[in-house]
Formats: structure tokens, C-alpha cells, sequence
């Protein structure tokens, strides 16, 4: 009974202590992120065929030297122009995929760069303006205690960090 005690107060506890980060996510969720749901679709799609290059450039390769080498090194053709041909063509395609695939990796990195620096201003905007009205909402004798500066500067370090902290590790925790 004792351990059954102590187990149900650490969970209490554990609960106590996260039930309000899981609320503030809720809230960032439903308040910021929710809107871009598009946006956030599209850098996850744009990550997913990122992720998917690295496949592709073992598959050229791969056929550089299952259909390209090794059949016109074991077809028994001496010939030493038909080697070159083989090899000068497969080599050819293989150049032009990992050029093809080299841009697909490229307009990925883009697409989800573009879409997490909109989504991370677009957030620290609405941030900036429920701020500026809850500021404008406040107390005069709130002014009279506060610095000015410090009510500035703390505005602007809290809203920057958490603009940074989504274009930053939005595209991370999409991929995760």
C-alpha cells in the first residue's frame, strides 16, 4: 500500500509539473500555429522528399554499376570502344540524375526554408500585437513601477527568441 502512495504522488506530481507546458503548447498550437496548417503540410511534404534524395543517389549509382559496368565487363565483348560507349553513357545518366537530384534537394531546402521563416514571422507578429494590447490594457501605476526599457527590451528578447526557436526547429520537429 505504501509503494502504491508513493507512486500515485510522484504521478501527481510528474502531472503537476508538465500540465502546464502541455497547456502553453495547446495554446501556441491553437492560437499561432493552427492557421498555418498549409504551410506547415507543405514544409513537411518539401521534407519528406528531402529526406528521400539521399535513396535516389544510391539508386544511380547502384545502376552505374549493375547495368552499366559490370554487364559490358562480363559480356564478353573485347572490344574496347563498346566498353567505353557503356561506360561514357552510364556515367552520362548518372551525371544528369544526381544534377537532377541535387535540385530536387535544393528546391526542398527552399520550400521548407520559406514556409517555417512565414510561419515563424507570421507568429511573432501575432505575439507583437496581443503584447502591444495587453500592454495598452495595463494599469498606469504599472508604467510608474516599471522601466520603460526593461518592459521593451523584454518584449522584444521574448518575442525574437520564440520567432527563432520556430524557424529554427520547426522543420526539425516536422521531420521528427
Amino acid at each position: 500500500k505504501r509503494a502504491h502512495r508513493i507512486t500515485e504522488a510522484m504521478l501527481a506530481d510528474s502531472q503537476e509539473r508538465t500540465s502546464p507546458q502541455t497547456g502553453d503548447l495547446r495554446r501556441l498550437w491553437r492560437a499561432y500555429l493552427a492557421p498555418h496548417r498549409k504551410a506547415m503540410a507543405g514544409a513537411f511534404a518539401a521534407l519528406v522528399a528531402w529526406g528521400s534524395v539521399p535513396y535516389f543517389f544510391a539508386m544511380t549509382h547502384r545502376y552505374l554499376i549493375d547495368h552499366v559496368l559490370t554487364p559490358a565487363e562480363t559480356s564478353g565483348r573485347n572490344s574496347d570502344e563498346a566498353l567505353m560507349r557503356a561506360l561514357t553513357l552510364g556515367v552520362a545518366f548518372v551525371f544528369g540524375a544526381n544534377m537532377l537530384l541535387h535540385t530536387v534537394n535544393l528546391v526542398c531546402n527552399w520550400v521548407t526554408s520559406r514556409f517555417t521563416l512565414r510561419i515563424g514571422q507570421d507568429v511573432a507578429l501575432r505575439l507583437r500585437e496581443r503584447l502591444y494590447r495587453k500592454l495598452d490594457a495595463l494599469q498606469l501605476t504599472y508604467y510608474d513601477r516599471t522601466q520603460t526599457g526593461r518592459i521593451v527590451s523584454r518584449v522584444q528578447a521574448d518575442v525574437g527568441q520564440i520567432e527563432n526557436t520556430i524557424r529554427g526547429h520547426l522543420a526539425q520537429l516536422l521531420s521528427e
